[in-house]
């Protein structure tokens, strides 16, 4: 009958070469404190490899390289996916390096997650997990994700030159950047009225350099549509799309808000 130990290590034997796993993956075998010295026992031993703090792999040994491989960092964000209960989906151009769209491994290595936003080294590497909404990944997870991404961006690529692509994108940013920064004299003005010291929204040149970025912004929007209206009302089209959207998540959130007061009382 094999030991807990055995147990263990068939297991990670069964993983093979370059896969990552934490003691988490192994609690149904033994409990945690015996699982954790098992594993110091095989990295002792250089059976496994500690790539990270409770992250362990079986070393790959390239003969091409004459060594042993780092990390498989795809891996690592696994492992640390399953411990923490996140759902994770790489991003920007590490999403295009796993597809194999480009061979530049980037500098900084991105994933969202429905966790919160955390830096985990990995190696010589750092692995940053940043915050999404679940809603927003919901159905997405792994290459099917990856896939999805890659087949829209196709399709907005496909759908014209960059100069009206890039209409699309001046035309809604530069509307809700001036929003964004005309608030600043809604809260000011609420303030005001209600005695309150104006000292939350401070803002260097004010309300001059405000003014003046709004109406920067609504210069850029006239002469986004001046130039041309077609793709500005294309534009248009695209935002208020989301409208229902954002509506409706919101009433989601509000339900569950609400949920969340009759538990709690």
């Amino acid at each position: 009958m094999q030991t807990m130990r055995d147990q263990i290590l068939t297991r990670i034997k069964r993983l093979g070469e370059g896969k990552v796993f934490s003691a988490k993956d192994f609690l149904d075998i033994a409990s945690r404190g015996t699982i954790d010295m098992a594993l110091a026992g095989l990295t002792r031993l250089g059976t496994i490899r500690r790539i990270g703090r409770g992250l362990y792999d079986i070393p790959t040994v390239s003969d091409a390289l004459g060594g042993i491989l780092s990390p498989d960092i795809d891996e690592a964000a696994r492992a640390i996916a399953r411990r923490q209960h996140w759902k994770i989906m790489p991003e920007g151009a590490w999403a295009a390096n796993l597809l194999g769209l480009s061979l530049q491994v980037p500098s900084k290595i991105v994933y969202l997650s429905d966790g919160p936003n955390k830096d985990i080294q990995i190696s010589r590497r750092s692995i940053h997990f940043k915050h999404a909404r679940p809603k927003a990944m919901a159905g997405l997870e792994g290459k099917i994700a990856l896939v999805v991404q890659a087949l829209w961006t196709s399709v907005l690529c496909l759908s014209g030159t960059y100069g009206q692509l890039l209409d699309y994108v001046v035309f809604g940013d530069w509307i809700f950047f001036g929003l964004v920064v005309a608030t600043i004299f809604a809260y000011r003005r609420r303030d005001a009225q209600t005695g309150v010291t104006p000292t939350v929204y401070r803002v260097p040149g004010y309300p001059v350099l405000p003014a003046l970025f709004v109406i920067i912004a609504a210069y850029v929007v006239v002469s986004a549509i001046w130039s041309n209206p077609r793709n500005a009302a294309l534009g248009a089209a695209l935002i208020a799309a989301g409208v229902p959207a954002f509506l409706f998540w919101q009433s989601q959130n509000r339900i569950q808000r609400g949920g969340d007061v009759a538990v709690a009382r």
